[in-house]
């Protein structure tokens, strides 16, 4: 796809092998396209899904690769331009090397064009009809696509999934794709869908983010690429910034990720018994020189900003290499990653070859600076290693020391080995994926000094206000460039102005945290504690309270005080999500790390919270309302692995959610699949404590609360207090006992669509359907699975949404 940007260094080629004959297409009807050809097409509500030869056989490899090149690329191509009476020349679309032929998309911009010029001529009536030709065409290549051969699909949503509910017997049909092939009919599909609605005024999104090419996915592992990395590929990107990613070489390819999770990269973990400090390539050894410690102590005690001037009168002699203290002048202030080997853990020190580095690093940068070089700040040498008042000092300052630096130089090995002269595109993915962008404390680094960041290449810098310029992207506009701009604006944004420029009123800060989350969601540390003091960085707060212990439960515990103090509300979904959590009192709703909380735990707590927030009230817990819920009367029952529970003419499935799952997990309908998965005696040891030592006993006062299911939370309520000013009086604290999955019985007359992270709708599939004979049926329902000896069946009472909870 050489429309695309060049790769400088690419690892994979661009060549995609033209094996159909370019002007097969007969310029008919799209849809019906390989049926005049002879081929049969297996179609399920009005969609063609697979295709047979005209017996009935599979079609062998080379047969898909030449029919679906020439229906999905040269004919969605030709039918999508001409819908906008653009006409092309499918020679301006093939290469020929010899020999051999391949396909080339150099062109491709320029058609488009093309396409936007004819639409905005078109009046606004015309161009939604033209629009929903196109729609259609792309929504019949895309169904198809998923069917035969992509078989990755993104998003599960209530548009989508009736398209793939066919219950046809898909081993019988799919053929492998080659992944040249696949790749370019899926970057196609996605650059014409966002034409044609540039063209025509319409910003539905048709295949935005649907799909990802599985073959593409599949391959990055071997090119040294982390699981967090592809994950991150898997939920952000589409298949043109896929495609492009994958071309950059990963330089360190011999990282070990073998303990790396889908959100956390672990292969550059430090150990600081065993780390140590590296010298530049080069260097056969030299002697390490140290900061002033007594200096450095006497600045922080004064409350200054302590920097050092690095004077190298002689790089060859070891001896004229000079550290001097300053408190005053301007500065650079070096953000880097630990395990590329510039930090010292047992004292304030850098060896001579890297001083002369960085020295030689700022002095590049001296067209920033009026007077002298600038003076350097890295926490190598100006953070006492020495436990101590100084140290806490200096933890407590470093959103200061970050936010008065002149410039942030980041170092990252990363790139440092690669060329700035690629195009933005490639600097952009190539920032995104360093390691900088992974750890937790440049996080906090490169958001207090956004435009001051400067990105160390092996060639040079790149400043962040040039990495997000729109308009020089060399590509178009609002595609690759814009995706990845957004990417990393997502994951690095500029909020920190919000907080330590201009502080938020208290009724204004509610969202604060969902802001953080997905900062935190691909972020590591190797000290749990560092985590509370970043946060508090972050958010302009002042951290010297926590810096007194190195628990880092405890410094957790005083960030959700001092939130709480400056008016910052929680969303209440965090009662639901099933990562560790603090257990103080009050605190067992919050997570001991908002960096644990799984990844589609993050997508539902900052999707559709508007408004859903409680409140902390130290030592008691989150007051909240809003909520639903019901009474659990055991009576003379016993609580088992499984629970029925009816209530609102409807009957749900309760089992314990196992600590290792997410409270979304699973499906929201009770399954055979999943009774038999509750009554594993496996299952209940993944259970939290209090919730086996329910096992056998009839809880009182007990109740479950949801937002949406399947995820509920089982509370034991202790005390209810009157609020005589409120029209429901009466708050119930509560303790938590167990997260849960809450899943209804499906009859026949329903079918479950998704709508989202926290919605669900019935479809009326029957037109006798009513509510009596769907109850009876859950009845039917419950009858296949109820059994006392290993299930309890109750009916509940429901609990007014209006009630008031304080759960802690």
């Amino acid at each position: 796809m050489d429309h695309l940007p060049e790769v400088v260094g690419a690892v994979t080629s661009d060549r995609v092998p033209c094996v159909c004959d370019p002007h097969f297409f007969d310029g008919g009807t799209f849809e019906t396209f390989p049926e005049r050809k002879g081929y049969r097409l297996i179609e399920h509500d009005s969609f063609a899904k697979f295709i047979l030869n005209a017996d009935g056989s599979r079609l062998t490899p080379e047969q898909l690769a030449s029919i679906a090149q020439a229906w999905l690329f040269f004919g969605l191509l030709t039918e999508t331009l001409k819908v906008g009476h653009v006409l092309i020349d499918p020679e301006d679309f093939v290469q020929r090397d010899g020999t051999a032929v391949y396909i080339t998309t150099r062109r491709l911009p320029y058609y488009l064009d093309l396409l936007e010029q004819a639409g905005s001529r078109t009046p606004t009536k015309a161009r939604k009809l033209l629009f929903r030709r196109q729609s259609a065409m792309m929504i019949h290549s895309l169904v198809f696509r998923f069917h035969q051969f992509s078989d990755y699909w993104i998003h599960d949503t209530d548009y989508w999934r009736t398209f793939r509910e066919s219950n046809l017997p898909a081993e019988a049909y799919k053929v492998t794709l080659s992944l040249a092939i696949e790749i370019s009919i899926c970057v196609l599909q996605e650059i014409l869908d966002r034409s044609s609605r540039r063209a025509f005024g319409i910003y539905h999104d048709v295949s935005e983010g649907l799909f990802l090419c599985k073959g593409l996915l599949e391959g990055l592992p071997r090119a040294g690429w982390c699981p967090s990395e592809i994950s991150l590929i898997l939920h952000g990107f589409d298949d043109t910034s896929a495609l492009f990613a994958s071309r950059l070489e990963r330089r360190r390819t011999k990282a070990d990720h073998s303990k790396c999770s889908a959100t956390k990269c672990r292969a550059f973990d430090i150990d600081t018994e065993v780390y140590k400090t590296q010298h530049t390539e080069g260097c056969r050894g030299c002697a390490d020189v140290s900061i002033d410690n007594d200096e450095l102590a006497a600045a922080l005690r004064l409350n200054k900003t302590p920097r050092v001037w690095i004077k190298v009168e002689d790089t060859n002699t070891e001896a004229q290499i000079k550290l001097m203290i300053t408190d005053s002048g301007p500065y650079v202030a070096i953000s880097h990653v630990w395990s590329d080997g510039l930090g010292n853990a047992t004292t304030n020190a850098l060896p001579s070859c890297q001083l002369v580095r960085l020295h030689n690093l700022t002095a590049k940068l001296r067209g920033e600076f009026t007077d002298n070089l600038p003076a350097i700040w890295i926490d190598t040498l100006m953070v006492p290693v020495k436990k101590g008042v100084e140290k806490r000092m200096a933890l407590g300052r470093l959103s200061q020391y970050y936010g008065e630096a002149t410039k942030v130089l980041v170092l990252d090995s990363d790139l440092l080995n690669a060329s700035r002269f690629g195009s933005q595109e490639e600097q952009l993915t190539r920032v995104f994926f360093s390691t900088w962008m992974r750890r937790l404390w440049t996080s906090e680094e490169g958001i207090l000094s956004r435009d001051k960041l400067e990105f160390q290449f092996n060639d040079g810098v790149i400043s962040m206000r040039q990495l997000t310029n729109t308009g020089q992207f060399s590509s178009r506009s609002d595609t690759l460039g814009n995706k990845l701009s957004q990417m990393l604006e997502y994951f690095l944004p500029d909020i920190a102005y919000q907080y330590l420029q201009q502080p938020k009123p208290p009724q204004a800060r509610s969202n604060t945290i969902l802001e953080l989350l997905p900062i935190l969601q691909y972020r590591l540390t190797t000290k749990a504690a560092d985590e509370p003091l970043c946060i508090s960085h972050i958010l302009g707060l002042d951290a010297t309270t926590m810096l007194f212990t190195d628990e880092a439960d405890l410094r957790m515990k005083e960030l959700l005080k001092l939130l709480m103090e400056h008016g910052t509300l929680f969303p209440r979904c965090l009662l639901f999500t099933n990562e560790r959590k603090l257990k103080f009192n009050g605190t067992s709703w919050a997570p001991a790390s908002f960096m644990a909380i799984d990844q589609e735990d993050v997508f539902a707590l900052t999707r559709g919270t508007s408004g859903k927030y409680g409140s902390y009230c130290p030592d008691k817990g989150l007051l909240v309302d809003g909520l639903n819920g019901f009474v659990l009367d055991f009576g003379d029952e016993t609580f088992k692995s499984v629970t029925f529970v009816e209530f609102d003419k409807r009957i749900y499935a309760l089992t314990p959610t196992p600590l290792d799952e997410r409270c979304q997990g699973g499906g929201t309908f009770w399954s055979r699949q999943e009774h038999e998965k509750a009554l594993n005696p496996d299952t209940a040891l993944r259970w939290s404590l209090e919730c086996q030592k329910l096992i056998g006993k009839s809880p009182r006062t007990t109740a479950v609360v949801y937002e949406s299911t399947p995820a509920a939370l089982l509370v034991s309520s202790y005390h209810f207090e009157r609020q005589p000013h409120e029209e429901n009086n009466n708050l119930v604290y509560a303790q938590p006992i167990s997260r849960l999955y809450m899943r209804e019985l499906k009859t026949q007359n329903q079918n479950y669509i998704a709508s989202g992270a926290c919605t669900s709708v019935i479809r009326l599939t029957n037109p006798d359907w009513d509510f009596e004979q769907t109850e009876l049926q859950m009845h039917v329902e419950l009858d296949k699975f109820h059994d006392p000896a290993t299930s309890t069946f109750l009916r509940c009472k429901c609990i007014d949404p209006s009630q008031r909870w304080c759960i802690g």
